[in-house]
């Protein structure tokens, strides 16, 4: 009897290869997997970059718009007003006698001295919802 190794064995399997039996699969490659990826790319781009860089550019334009009397808020969530810009801070007036230095990143909102504040529209529905409660209990 002749006796192969393992080592042997596996040397004939791999001598002896497909054989011919079998064709490979069509299609498969770079190509098959290139259009989806591009897929998701659009779609990613789509849902999350493309409106992160206008929000960016949104703020961007907000903190070069801001003047003393704008009210702001911070990241932390205070409320103030803008009193003096310098080229990196802000100074807002958070109280009568107290006056905080902020960087200018750190600023939230930015609403302007004519613009509402974002608070009253909730009031003004809630008050416009309570007087219609009131027309309703005259009713009945």
């Amino acid at each position: 009897m002749i006796s192969l190794t393992p080592l042997t064995n596996i040397a004939l399997i791999l001598a002896q290869g497909d054989g011919g039996g079998a064709a490979p699969a069509p299609g498969g490659g770079l190509g098959g997997m290139m259009i989806p990826l591009l897929v998701m790319f659009a779609i990613m781009y789509f849902l999350i970059i493309r409106p992160q860089r206008q929000r960016q550019k949104q703020m961007q334009q907000q903190m070069e718009a801001l003047k003393p009397g704008d009210a702001v808020i911070t990241a932390g969530g205070i409320h103030g007003t803008v009193t003096s810009i310098k080229k990196g801070t802000v100074k807002v007036r958070v109280d009568s006698s107290v006056t905080i230095e902020f960087q200018k990143e750190s600023i939230q909102t930015v609403i302007k001295k004519g613009d509402a504040k974002p608070g009253d529209e909730a009031e003004e529905k809630a008050d416009a919802g309570g007087d219609a409660d009131k027309k309703l209990e005259k009713k009945g």
